[in-house]
């Protein structure tokens, strides 16, 4: 799909022109910086864990190991290549899992809304904030009505997802919410009243919870 760090951050040290490098998987790859071996217990172990298993970085080089992007090859847009999908087969949920897109990240059961909803702690904005500004660069959507979006949807904590996390994981919601606080980003977030809030939002009658 689409170069992760290019549309959403910055460009790659990484990257080699159109191809990912090895340390560039072993960073941004789904083991984030472990090796599946990492992750064995009783349960998980060399015959699951196989498709998480990378080659080694001489395997890699040796054999000529590209990795590319297919975004590289065209702009990226998630509603034509939902529109492609669909035309294939590929159906869309009745309403979005988290943020704007209903055919989006439908393939997971709880955790990715907890994981684009914590981004809030860290950046003072959510998956869907993400959405709407790629949706504004294709020019589907101008500034004022997603801001109207994001103030009609209004707070996204996840509640019942992250009692079904804290269960998963066998922790309190009060432990959950606290490690959480830990991680806020104090040069987003002040503290008034009780409330975390952040300075000069965007939306001047916003809850703060």
């Amino acid at each position: 799909g689409e170069n992760s760090a290019v549309r959403y951050g910055k460009k790659s040290k990484l990257m080699n022109e159109l191809f990912m490098t090895y340390e560039w998987l072993i960073k941004y790859g789904v083991t984030n910086e472990t090796q599946a071996e990492d992750w064995f217990d009783k349960t998980l172990n060399e015959k699951n864990m196989f498709f998480y298993k990378w080659p080694s970085k001489i395997e890699f080089e040796n054999n000529n190991i590209r990795s590319i992007f297919l975004g590289e090859f065209f702009n990226w847009d998630p509603v034509k290549t939902f529109e492609e999908a669909k035309i294939n087969g590929f159906k869309s949920d009745k309403k979005p899992k988290t943020g704007y897109y209903k055919f989006a990240d439908i393939d997971d059961d709880f955790i990715i809304t907890i994981h684009h909803w914590i981004k809030w702690h860290k950046y003072g904005f959510t998956r869907l904030w993400d959405n709407l500004s790629l949706e504004i660069r294709h020019n589907r959507l101008n500034r004022d009505n997603a801001i109207k979006i994001i103030e009609q949807v209004g707070d996204e904590t996840p509640v019942l997802e992250i009692k079904k996390f804290c269960k998963y994981v066998n922790i309190s919601s009060e432990e959950f919410y606290s490690i959480c606080n830990k991680f806020r980003n104090l040069n987003v977030w002040k503290k008034e009243n009780g409330l975390w809030k952040i300075e000069n939002f965007l939306i001047e009658n916003w809850e703060w919870k």
